[in-house]
């Protein structure tokens, strides 16, 4: 998608990258951020973006842990608190637009908040939501905690001309969502895009759904868990309620329940929320320590939380040492390679997830069937003809028939059921032959 932005200026605006539907239309809310990894990959490569990946999640995270200390003053709470956040944070950092939307929304939520001591770096927020809006779909986000500020703002701020000031700002922000490729409907395509995709996607699930489903049970629970001290925080601190915090505290639990990928945008919220409504009795249980124990030094408490800290951490890195590499080898680079080697063309038929690989490496030459973005395609597609032909025999012959394949690939590892029914029947088709098979793919071609 970026080179063609780039060679024609232009940000396409239908699925150019499916022979099923080309035409269909399609709002691209992430071309920036997509331009800039591609951009970035032409200097670093892949493994660079998985360098430029860490960096930008780190300085989200930092920014709010910073911003979480200046808060609540206490190392020892901000720490307690991070320590569950960042597992619920470390399950959604790809290579992805979606990184640049944690550091704009901490950005946001940084200047919104030091605001209240005066700070001028509110001018900037228009700035950012310009290239917010065209670089993830959260960019709705920031518009919705400015509207929180301006809430409070309304009940607690006295001075007219400070509160003009701040509408000005508002309206740049407001104005900012309209500067894009598509303008009124890319401002308002994060309310259209909530209907139906016609396709299950795990990460737009609710984690209520998901845990019936054994899904990452343990991040689930820190998520709930941090949720009951939001509550119990604000209950315990009721006496010096702020209206913004309790607003995004209120609105990012009920949006983590909506769906697990707003998982990340939640904890960023927590951080500070917990950290400064519980500095009071942190602080009190501290000093009953400090009297039980005698001591004037460092607290029995704080020395057991920074043991546990680095047990903790240690903990987590063991447990992932695997995954911590700059691997960019996809699990469709071999197959992919043997297509290639073999000069196998012509219509393809693919399954789901692997069609965005597919797109890298094979578009212009060989378009996909379909890919994993269900935005892109129409819901009658992915529901009436998509899905029914893998599970029925019949559809299968008709539409192998009149999109006139020549090639299938296929992840045998897709676990959905229509994916398992179509790998059970296909083998026994004659008019297909098996000619590769690894650990995740498999590749039939026509048996003429």
């Amino acid at each position: 998608m970026s080179e063609i932005i780039l060679q024609t200026g232009s940000v396409p605006d239908t699925n150019l990258f499916s022979y099923t539907n080309t035409d269909f239309p399609f709002i691209n809310t992430h071309w920036l951020g997509g331009l800039v990894f591609y951009l970035l990959s032409l200097v670093i490569g892949l493994k660079g973006l998985i360098v430029f990946k860490t960096i930008v999640v780190l300085s989200s995270f930092g920014l709010v842990f910073y911003l979480a200390l200046k808060k609540s003053k206490n190392f020892w709470l901000v720490s307690a608190v991070s320590l569950p956040a960042m597992i619920v944070f470390a399950e959604r950092t790809d290579v992805r637009p979606e990184i640049f939307s944690f550091l704009f929304f901490t950005l946001f939520f940084y200047i919104l908040y030091n605001y209240r001591s005066g700070s001028k770096a509110i001018w900037a927020l228009p700035f950012i939501q310009l290239l917010w809006v065209n670089t993830h779909v959260y960019f709705f986000l920031g518009p919705l905690l400015f509207l929180f500020f301006f809430v409070e703002k309304i009940f607690q701020q006295k001075d007219k001309t400070e509160l003009k000031k701040f509408l000005i700002v508002g309206f740049l922000v407001a104005i900012a969502i309209f500067i894009n490729p598509n303008a009124i409907g890319g401002a308002l395509y994060p309310v259209t895009a909530m209907g139906d995709y016609g396709y299950t996607i795990v990460e737009n699930q609710t984690p209520f759904f998901l845990l019936a489903y054994n899904y990452h049970k343990g991040i689930i629970a820190l998520f709930f868990l941090m949720s009951f001290f939001i509550l119990v925080g604000f209950l315990i601190n009721y006496k010096k309620l702020k209206i913004f915090e309790l607003l995004t505290a209120v609105f990012f639990c009920f949006f983590g329940m909506y769906a697990v990928r707003n998982f990340p945008v939640f904890v960023l919220v927590a951080m500070p929320v917990l950290a400064r409504n519980f500095s009071m009795p942190w602080f009190r249980f501290r000093d009953f320590l400090k009297d039980f124990f005698e001591s004037k030094k460092t607290s029995c408490g704080e020395l057991f939380l920074l043991v546990g800290c680095v047990v903790f951490l240690s903990g987590i890195i063991f447990a992932n040492k695997d995954k911590i590499n700059l691997n960019t080898e996809a699990r469709a680079e071999n197959a992919v390679n043997f297509l290639i080697e073999n000069d196998i063309n012509g219509k393809m038929f693919n399954n789901f997830d692997v069609g965005g690989y597919l797109i890298y490496r094979l578009y212009p030459e060989i378009k996909v069937f379909v890919d994993n973005r269900p935005e892109a395609y129409p819901v009658s597609f992915l529901q009436d003809v998509y899905i029914p032909m893998q599970e029925q025999e019949e559809l299968w012959k008709k539409y192998s028939t009149e999109y006139n394949f020549d090639f299938i690939f296929f992840e045998h590892t897709d676990i959905t059921p229509w994916a398992q029914k179509f790998l059970e029947m296909i083998p026994s088709d004659k008019n297909w032959k098996q000619v590769y098979y690894d650990d995740s793919e498999v590749i039939f071609v026509k048996n003429d």
